[in-house]
């Protein structure tokens, strides 16, 4: 597989405002309303409470449980930043791409990542 590269957004007004329309559409595309499919929108935006919320909301997903226990925890503390890139390690070498653990970073988890 080719170089992957890692792009940042810096987010102005306007952007956020466009970024909260496209979370929103997404999350109300399908008839199940998916919080997967919103959640790098919403970690972009630092809006982690929001997506809590939505998680309390999908009790069809099977993953709703672990998920709401794990986005409740503090990310600033390094033992649950080590728990984060753990996880979304686990969840890319799966080649589960679009799960929540692939925006992870956006929790406030900082550290460089080799791609290539």
């Amino acid at each position: 597989m080719g170089r992957k590269w890692l792009t940042v957004f810096f987010l102005h007004k306007q952007q956020k405002a466009q970024f909260e329309t496209i979370a929103r559409n997404e999350y109300t595309r399908g008839e199940l309303k998916n919080p997967v499919d919103c959640s790098l929108f919403y970690l972009a935006l630092k809006k982690k409470t929001v997506l809590q919320g939505l998680w309390r909301m999908a009790s069809w997903n099977n993953e709703q449980k672990a998920t709401q226990r794990f986005l409740a925890n503090n990310f600033e503390d390094p033992k649950w930043r080590t728990a984060a890139l753990k996880n979304a390690y686990a969840l890319m070498s799966k080649r589960r791409f679009g799960e929540l653990s692939t925006s992870l970073p956006d929790l406030g988890i900082r550290q460089k990542v080799p791609f290539g």
